[in-house]
């Protein structure tokens, strides 16, 4: 029996790399205007998709990282607290911070890009596992932070994700900024002028608690 080669891979150019991170940018915003109109089946496209972008593990290189690396830049995400009032950090810190502490399992905690990664892998469009992690789990039923019910809009896990997805699409569009396409942030707004994830007249209320993006 004859062994068929491994097909050779071509390299993607710059073009298609920047043409792909438009069209993960958009996903993105369309995700986060489903789950702010109700639909809950977004927060697996809104996970898949900042996987790609942002989250580093074994064979993944997130597109977002490795064209800011090849352009020299650095993606940051602008946040405010009353303690320091507005203020910038990188988007590579950032997803390190804690995101979620299980007030009911001793020890669970995840960050940002922990949530990104098990959101992707038990709730993404590849499959689907028939079992939650532990961890995952405490997340998936319980809330970040306070004492809502699973029954609360939007789920536990969107509050986490929805405004790091505002975050990464601005840190994107300041990188395609960077990159000469002068025009990205138009690209990225809703009609009001505020990026999506920050859109207001949505039916279902939006997101303001820890980690929420400056209006």
């Amino acid at each position: 029996m004859r062994i068929r080669k491994p097909t050779a891979r071509v390299p993607k150019s710059d073009a298609d790399l920047t043409r792909a991170l438009i069209h993960h940018l958009h996903l993105v915003n369309d995700a986060i205007r489903e789950i702010q109109n109700g639909s809950e089946r977004y927060v697996k496209v809104l996970a898949a998709v900042l996987r790609v972008l942002v989250h580093k593990g074994g064979s993944n290189k997130p597109l977002l990282f490795v064209l800011a690396t090849k352009a020299r830049f650095r993606p940051l995400v602008h946040l405010r607290c009353p303690e320091k009032g507005a203020y910038s950090e990188p988007l590579k810190k950032h997803l390190k911070k804690v995101a979620f502490v299980s007030t009911r399992l001793r020890g669970i905690r995840l960050t940002n890009a922990q949530v990104i990664a098990k959101a992707a892998q038990q709730e993404g469009l590849a499959h689907e596992d028939a079992f939650y992690d532990e961890d995952y789990a405490a997340l998936a039923v319980g809330s970040p932070f306070d004492d809502s019910t699973p029954a609360d809009w939007p789920p536990p896990v969107a509050r986490i994700l929805i405004p790091l997805g505002t975050h990464v699409v601005r840190a994107g569009s300041d990188l395609l900024v960077h990159k000469g396409i002068k025009h990205a942030h138009r690209l990225f707004q809703a009609p009001s002028g505020r990026l999506m994830g920050q859109a207001a007249g949505a039916t279902a209320p939006r997101y303001n608690g820890p980690g929420a993006p400056v209006a």
